[in-house]
């Protein structure tokens, strides 16, 4: 069963240009401000990226944690201090 979206769907999104359709005005601008626009969602997505990647690690780890067949004990003992509990 599948818990999260993960990343596949935001860069996909991202690289297919779909969000110029929200930002009013886009076409009448440069093509350097749009460049720059390009840039700046790029960059800006990186923060949902990183909190992406923070909730698909937990739920990894959370199933390697109460899977009975987890050949992972030493691995979760290891990694137990990674994600600071919410």
């Amino acid at each position: 069963m599948k818990k999260h979206f993960g990343t596949k769907n935001v860069k996909k999104w991202i690289d297919s240009n779909d969000w110029e359709k929200h930002f009013v005005g886009f076409d009448n601008l440069t093509d350097i401000e749009k460049q720059e626009i390009k840039k700046a969602v790029t960059q800006a997505s990186g923060c949902l990226f990183v909190r992406i990647w923070e909730e698909v690690s937990k739920l990894f780890l959370d199933y390697l944690k109460k899977s009975k067949s987890s050949p992972y004990n030493f691995f979760l003992y290891f990694c137990k201090e990674r994600i600071p509990k919410r």
